[in-house]
């Protein structure tokens, strides 16, 4: 995938953000757990790590935020905060697909 370096996700470049995403599709198969939600595994560097971890974190706190402006008088229906985490995830991994979708050739 050619990635511009202008391409910027959640405070981070795209071509920064791509090798955690590619470890994780290249080394662990998405398990299901009985509570419904996924797990997986890579082993990343931390030097490639930080920067996912940076947008990650900034995902997170955009939907904690999100969620926050929703609380009037219950707790019901908010999110765990492991919840939160898996939804950032999901959030960020289609903002970087967004930022530079694959061509014709890569799909």
């Amino acid at each position: 995938m050619d990635t511009n370096a202008d391409d910027v996700v959640a405070g981070e470049s795209v071509p920064d953000l791509l090798p955690v995403l590619v470890a994780i599709v290249e080394q662990s198969p998405f398990k299901p757990r009985p509570d419904g939600m996924y797990s997986f595994s890579a082993k990343v560097p931390t030097a490639q790590l930080i920067p996912f971890k940076r947008a990650l974190m900034r995902v997170e706190a955009e939907l904690l935020v999100e969620e926050a402006a929703t609380v009037r008088t219950t707790w019901v229906g908010l999110r765990t905060p492991k919840q939160r985490e898996a939804d950032a995830f999901t959030d960020l991994v289609w903002r970087v697909m967004n930022a530079h979708p694959p061509t014709s050739d890569q799909a």
